[in-house]
């Protein structure tokens, strides 16, 4: 009677660590606007990168929404878990594919950058070649602040 005790518990707790889990992955925000950011790197070198990563988000995407599946079923059960991931499954995905271009932008020495909303706003308000300076300067780990052409 213990031994049977014993595994409602085991698959009571994973349940829950499947729906703290499974809530978690639901409710991650999906990144803002940001830029690649390499000290020294310019926006030719920050596009190049993003362009030669761009591959494997798709692929990195489908993983994480596979995973989730799997997981889903064995944590939450055959009804439950698959429910909430295809509920959530965009999010899933966009937040799997974002994971895989920042890990292949690391591979290049990059790190995800995010934008102030001062950033953005002074994005916005410039002609294409003070958008192009204000990027370079913080492609290559300048801030606004430190801009020259504030």
């Amino acid at each position: 009677m213990l031994k049977s005790t014993s595994r409602i518990r085991t698959h009571g707790s994973r349940g829950i660590c499947l729906a703290a889990v499974l809530l978690l992955a639901g409710c991650v925000t999906q990144p803002g606007p940001s830029v690649p950011f390499r000290d020294g790197a310019n926006l030719t070198a920050a596009r190049d990168a993003v362009r030669s990563c761009s591959g494997v988000a798709p692929k990195g995407g489908r993983n994480v929404v596979t995973g989730s599946y799997v997981a889903g079923v064995i944590l939450g059960g055959l009804v439950l878990g698959p429910v909430y991931v295809a509920s959530n499954e965009e999010n899933i995905r966009a937040h799997g594919e974002a994971q895989a271009v920042d890990r292949c932008l690391a591979d290049r020495g990059f790190v995800r950058r995010d934008l102030s909303e001062a950033e953005v706003q002074a994005l916005r308000g410039r002609d294409p070649y003070s958008r192009q300076n204000l990027l370079n300067h913080l492609i290559g780990g300048g801030s606004l602040e430190t801009s020259p052409n504030v």
